[in-house]
Order: C-alpha cells, then sequence, then structure tokens
C-alpha cells in the first residue's frame, strides 16, 4: 500500500521539497524491492529443482539397465514446490505479472485522485 501511497505523492503533489521526493522514491522502492526479492529466490529455487530433476533423469536413463531404478525414483522424488499457497508455482510469468499488476493498479489510482 506504501508503493501506492509514495508514488501518488511524488507523481501527483506538487512544490514537494527534493528530500522529501528522495525519501518517498526510496521508500517505495523499498516496499517494491522486498517481495521481489522473495519472489526471484523462490523461481530460481523451482528452476534448478527442475534442471536438476532433469539431469538426474538423464543420467537414469543412459546409465540404468533395469526399469526398476528408475521407477523408484520417480516415487522416492516428491514433487516440492515454491508455491503461492499451493494454488499457483512461482515462475518467472507470476513475477512479470505482479510486477504489470502494481504498475497498472498505480496508474488507474493515479487517475482517479485527479
Amino acid at each position: 500500500m506504501s508503493v501506492f501511497r509514495d508514488g501518488y505523492k511524488l507523481a501527483f503533489i506538487p512544490d514537494q521539497s527534493l528530500e522529501l521526493k528522495g525519501f518517498l522514491f526510496s521508500t517505495a522502492c523499498y516496499t517494491l524491492l522486498i517481495p521481489l526479492a522473495l519472489m526471484i529466490s523462490a523461481l530460481l529455487t523451482n528452476e534448478a529443482k527442475n534442471k536438476i530433476l532433469a539431469v538426474m533423469r538423464k543420467i537414469f536413463y543412459k546409465y540404468s539397465k533395469d526399469h526398476f531404478r528408475f521407477v523408484s525414483l520417480e516415487t522416492d522424488s516428491s514433487q516440492s514446490t515454491l508455491t503461492l499457497w499451493k494454488i499457483y508455482v512461482l515462475d518467472r510469468s507470476l513475477t512479470i505479472a505482479c510486477l504489470a499488476a502494481l504498475l497498472t493498479y498505480g496508474i488507474l489510482l493515479g487517475t482517479l485522485g485527479k
């Protein structure tokens, strides 16, 4: 919420000092970067897990003579991913969509205030 408030004050309230503008900008960036850092670390973790699982499957296909080992690998590896409330898996498209939604809502709130 402070991202919208600070962005609105920066864009639509005239006659602000340079110090206040700098403070509002730094506060907006700080409150935006914390959730973004969490989302980026989660999506990079999910991508790394998928790459490792693909490499493990390639190795098992290449070096395994019997089908039993591959079946045991499939049953042992649980599908643990970082999700949003076990509904949506965190990925790059979600991060970009969240940033776009924040920008759109900020523009809408700014135009409603005029």
